[in-house]
């Protein structure tokens, strides 16, 4: 039932290693080819933050223009644990280099720290709070930012937990802090994000503020809105980094140093090298989901049939006139003729038979039935579907031809829409987000993209055709979720094809998700 399907009429191994490229310093002409240098950068031209080699350049943070400060894997995977903590939605921008301190390797960020022992590799969470404490700020932190006073720290920890007596603090304390990024938000992520309540809630004028080993929150009396101040920027303010390790570097040079060097020229080599002798005409997309900087990009603006896939712009359609009053789920939708010439077989519904629009939705994402699709896509209307896609800007994808067409790229976008990834001109609420995040990984189709990624959930939709074979999803990482889009036309063994596609998610995933290197407990 995955087959290829017009709105208007029925359609007639092993992954190799990343080695890393040496360039070195790469000359003016040659930065024309990376993915986002060229001639003539000036200052102003800087991107807020982009790829270097194993790791990330950040401007936000910075105190000087035009510099910034890198999180990048060396002797420690600086790199990888940012990204699994959260990145900058947790912790926030870089504000230091690592540096040593007490006998631990730290680097500062915004909203908190990481540390190793110095001699070893594991890192976790900082107690930062701890730390300005042992530094004698404690009461400088009471009388100047109305931080409370700490309670008794051989509380065990059940005890410091219902310290947390304000509802408001304590559902953010617990609560998922990027929904659309983390599938879930369990009690040993929340724990590893505060630590432990160092304090009950205590009000300072119209605010209550409440303490945490990590962190310290606050909202106003008359709000539920609660608000996360910046502790790792203490670190620096009151001295405890030293001040070489809070001097950023140029931005520029960093930016000129990666040319060659970064994940987007090494991995898109990889791919290529995989798919190289494999038949059929490509298109590849792949990136940290709602980035425009790729991870790789093969051919990724070329004209491609969606098949199936363009389901994923019923989907959201659905949701959207749901949204504004114009469709309900409950609505009974009623098979006719019309549907059952336009639709390959098999026929799931004879004509005169009755289905409502959910239930149509459900068939069409999970198992791809085209008649279900076809009889939905007449009730919203394709036509409408293609202004929606005009008016979010995309230029390619239209399903109101005889022959849809779209791009890796702009498929990429669409799904990222749909997940709560990517602003739209119509943005999705949370729970409209979840439930159509939920169809998509009801997709029974999993010999693509899921094939070797059993350990991560993948919402993606799939299309086949005699020729032709696509898969287009999010696989949801420790390190967030990854936009992979694969397009193949033109081959002539869609199982050959989908192994080698299943082979390319695998090989992205993994370079952008390695092993763990962190410290079990939560609590450090």
């Amino acid at each position: 039932m995955a087959g290829n399907i017009s709105p208007s009429r029925r359609e007639s191994g092993r992954s190799p290693p990343l080695g890393r490229r040496q360039f070195g310093r790469m000359v003016a002409a040659t930065l024309a080819t990376a993915p986002f240098v060229g001639p003539g950068l000036t200052d102003q031209d800087l991107p807020a933050d982009f790829a270097i080699e194993d790791g990330h350049h950040y401007r936000q943070a910075s105190p000087e223009p035009n510099t910034g400060f890198a999180v990048f894997n060396g002797r420690r995977p600086w790199w990888d644990t940012y990204r699994r903590a959260g990145g900058p939605q947790v912790l926030g921008y870089p504000v230091s280099l690592p540096y040593a301190r007490d006998g631990l390797a730290v680097q500062a960020f915004s909203h908190g720290a990481i540390q190793s022992p110095f001699q070893g590799v594991n890192l976790a969470p900082a107690n930062v709070l701890e730390w300005l404490d042992a530094a004698g700020h404690t009461r400088w932190l009471h009388e100047q930012r109305q931080v409370p006073m700490p309670l008794d720290a051989d509380a065990n920890a059940d005890a410091r937990l219902a310290w947390m007596t304000d509802d408001a603090i304590r559902d953010v304390y617990f609560g998922n802090p990027a929904p659309a990024r983390f599938l879930a938000w369990s009690r040993t992520q929340a724990l590893r994000r505060f630590g432990l309540p160092m304090s009950q809630p205590q009000r300072f004028g119209q605010t209550i503020v409440q303490r945490f080993q990590r962190g310290v929150l606050e909202r106003n009396v008359d709000s539920r809105t609660v608000r996360e101040r910046p502790v790792g920027q203490l670190l620096v303010e009151l001295g405890l980094v030293t001040k070489d390790r809070t001097t950023p570097v140029s931005s520029m040079d960093a930016l000129l140093e990666a040319a060659g060097r970064t994940i987007h020229e090494r991995l898109t080599a990889a791919v290529r090298t995989r798919i190289r002798s494999e038949p059929g005409t490509w298109a590849v997309w792949a990136a940290n989901s709602g980035t425009n900087r790729p991870l790789v990009a093969i051919e990724p603006d070329r004209n491609m049939r969606t098949l199936s896939v363009w389901k994923v712009l019923l989907l959201r359609e659905a949701f959207r006139q749901r949204s504004a009053g114009l469709l309900s789920f409950d609505e009974l939708l009623t098979m006719d003729e019309t549907v059952v010439e336009r639709a390959d077989p098999p026929i799931s519904l004879e004509p005169g038979q009755q289905i409502d629009v959910g239930t149509a939705l459900e068939h069409a994402i999970s198992v791809s039935d085209n008649a279900s699709a076809i009889l939905l896509g007449d009730r919203v209307g394709y036509q409408n579907i293609d202004f929606d896609l005009r008016r979010e800007g995309l230029q390619v994808t239209t399903i109101n031809v005889n022959e849809p067409f779209t791009t890796a790229r702009e498929t990429a976008d669409v799904l990222e829409r749909i997940l709560g990834l990517r602003p739209g001109v119509w943005q999705p609420t949370l729970t409209e987000i979840r439930a159509m995040r939920e169809l998509l990984l009801s997709e029974r189709r999993t010999n693509r993209i899921p094939r070797w990624l059993p350990q991560h959930w993948v919402a993606h939709k799939t299309g086949d055709f005699p020729d032709a074979t696509n898969d287009a999803g999010v696989v949801y990482t420790a390190m967030g979720p990854v936009t992979v889009v694969v397009l193949v036309d033109r081959t002539p063994n869609r199982d050959r094809t989908a192994d080698a596609i299943a082979d390319v998610a695998r090989m992205i995933v993994n370079a952008i998700n390695p092993p763990t290197f962190e410290a079990e407990s939560p609590l450090g």
